[in-house]
């Protein structure tokens, strides 16, 4: 890497570090020497500080030369970041150090600008004692001072008046800051304006006056005060409407019949210097009309033709007054709009009533109740829709997370099934392995007392027969043949005792047999040793040695052919007793599988209920 891809990327690390307020990073990176870098949005490390409040980050990057005027790509500078946020203390360090203070972004707004209009009324003040121009207009040609009226900061209002700001300055469109906050209905920052004098007849580029805008959106507070204010609701727009025309096309009663009782109006502002100086005239006025309509009201007892022609010389005085103003009559609907020509009825009292000359009075409440009807149905249908879509987007989500986990469960079944099958086999292994141990074990041990026994039985034998047998081989074959019958029935009696002896020993083994016959054959060798020093015995001797080997052999072939039964049979037992034990095994692990396998279904048939 060389120098300048290091240089890059210490001063991406300082765009991090002063946006997350990190000062010793942040010192840390000047001094190993990174350059004042920009992000994609042309922000400055000092427009990231200022905007998140960082004011030790802020001095720190003011003490090393970072450009105070820098503007993004939005054409704001680092005071327009901090006035946005309302950051008075990055502010004031960077008034301090001599910033631009009337620095225009791309929509023409300056620091003074956001300020008022997020309503942060230090900040305001900071500016304006700074010398922040209060006349600077942004591209829609609105003043500091609209935007205040416009969002109804009141302190905020009273800085920039303090300022110099004025409050008959127009916008593009011809609105004063009285125009602004008639249309926003901001009633104390009103009474501030008119308590700086401003002007109440001053028309925009359509010829509304303050008194029209408020007429028009139904604002009855903001009329009263107007007209206590001294404004005129005979004054014209470009459309030739006064402010009464535009309250009953808007159908705005209330605000209506203030307007026909304008000149007796009330004083609900007299904190105003404008409504002082009509107070007495209108005190004057109401006293004089007072009289003339106690004098015009129609009593119960007169005569109709009496009562029209009190009423309509009544009008002709009025008429001449006002000189061609439109007539204003003293009986006013009551609760409707305010209609020129009137006729009288009876009500149900007994009273006599006033109604408007033509249609039906119900009519303009009908034709209203329609209207919003219609409007309450286009609201209802639209929230209608937009539930719908909700639910759907939140009925695809559901039924997505829900094969999600319909998936994860099926592989985790499977995976327990797997598992818990591969333990099974080995548990049956387990056992088997340990059932064929046991089984050897208990074999050996078998061995070991069948062994035991044989020599035992062995030993118990006489040592004479011992000798014999070991000189048998000696004697000559042709004396082995000539036996006597006598010997014979003795070799067969004896026969028979050897078989019902052995039939009482057939648990026994056969292993325990070679053994003994390895140690006869030993001790016959030793005997056949000792013979042949010894005399030749007798012929009796020798056929009772012959007897005694022929016995001896007899019972060992049957010790042997019972200890090979008994050994299959051993084989054949633990053989079943394994297969047993391996189905019970099957059976239980099939039963789990198939309990595994029902509550997949039934998970399943939840998903797709």
């Amino acid at each position: 890497m060389n120098q300048k891809d290091e240089v890059h990327a210490l001063s991406e690390r300082l765009l991090v570090a002063s946006h997350k307020g990190q000062l010793q990073n942040v010192v840390q990176l000047i001094n190993k020497g990174a350059e004042v870098a920009v992000t994609k949005f042309g922000r400055s490390p000092l427009h990231l500080a200022a905007h998140k409040g960082h004011i030790e980050v802020v001095q720190v990057l003011l003490r090393a030369g970072c450009d105070l005027d820098i503007q993004d790509d939005g054409g704001q500078t680092a005071l327009h970041r901090a006035a946005v946020q309302g950051n008075t203390q990055v502010i004031s360090a960077l008034l301090q150090e001599s910033c631009a203070l009337d620095r225009q972004d791309k929509d023409g707004n300056t620091a003074l600008h956001e300020v008022s209009w997020h309503g942060f009324s230090q900040s305001v003040k900071l500016l304006v004692k700074a010398g922040a121009n209060v006349h600077a207009k942004n591209k829609a040609g609105n003043t500091a001072l609209h935007l205040a009226c416009q969002n109804g900061h009141t302190q905020s209002t009273k800085v920039l008046l303090l300022g110099g700001s004025q409050p008959d300055t127009p916008n593009q469109a011809g609105d004063t800051c009285l125009h602004v906050a008639a249309r926003y209905n901001h009633l104390s920052i009103i009474r501030i304006l008119l308590g700086a004098f401003c002007s109440v007849s001053h028309k925009n580029l359509a010829g509304d006056t303050p008194l029209h805008v408020a007429a028009a959106l139904n604002h009855k507070k903001t009329v009263s005060l107007l007209l206590e204010a001294g404004a005129d609701s005979r004054i014209c727009n470009n459309a030739g409407h006064t402010a009464l025309d535009l309250a009953r096309e808007h159908n705005s009663p209330q605000v209506a019949l203030l307007l026909t009782k304008a000149p007796q109006c009330g004083s609900a502002a007299d904190d105003t210097p404008s409504s002082e100086r009509a107070s007495k005239k209108s005190y004057e006025t109401k006293q004089n009309r007072d009289r003339r309509i106690y004098l015009s009201q129609p009593s119960l007892s007169d005569p109709l033709r009496r009562r029209e022609a009190r009423h309509s010389s009544a009008l002709h005085r009025r008429k001449g007054k006002l000189r061609g103003v439109s007539p204003h009559t003293s009986f006013l609907p009551h609760n409707y709009k305010a209609y020129q020509l009137y006729t009288l009825y009876r009500g149900k009292d007994g009273r006599i009533m006033q109604a408007p000359l033509n249609g039906c009075r119900c009519e303009p409440l009908i034709s209203k109740l329609e209207n919003q009807l219609e409007a309450t149905k286009e609201e209802m249908k639209t929230e209608i829709h937009a539930v719908q879509d909700l639910m759907n987007s939140k009925m695809g989500q559901l039924d997505h997370s829900n094969k999600h986990q319909m998936r994860t469960l099926e592989k985790l079944t499977l995976e327990r099934a797997r598992a818990e099958r591969s333990q099974c086999q080995q548990r049956i292994e387990q056992k088997a392995v340990q059932e064929r141990q046991e089984c050897q074990k208990r074999q050996e041990s078998l061995v070991n007392d069948l062994k035991s026994w044989c020599l035992s039985r062995l030993q118990t034998v006489d040592p004479n027969g011992d000798l014999d047998v070991a000189s048998g081989p000696v004697v000559r074959p042709k004396q082995r043949a000539v036996l006597s019958p006598e010997l014979r029935r003795k070799d067969k009696n004896h026969k028979d005792r050897v078989g019902s002896a052995l039939s009482g020993d057939r648990r026994h083994r056969a292993s325990s047999l070679d053994r003994s016959k390895s140690q006869g054959r030993t001790k016959g060798r030793g005997a056949v040793e000792v013979c042949a020093e010894q005399p030749v015995p007798s012929c009796a001797q020798e056929r009772d040695n012959m007897q005694t080997v022929k016995v001896t052999q007899y019972f060992f072939e049957a010790v042997s052919t019972q200890m090979e039964r008994w050994y299959e049979r051993k084989l054949r037992e633990a053989r079943r007793q394994a297969e047993q034990k391996a189905q019970v095994d099957r059976a239980a692990l099939l039963d789990r599988i198939a309990h595994l396998e029902d509550e997949l279904s039934v998970l399943r048939a939840d998903k797709h209920c």
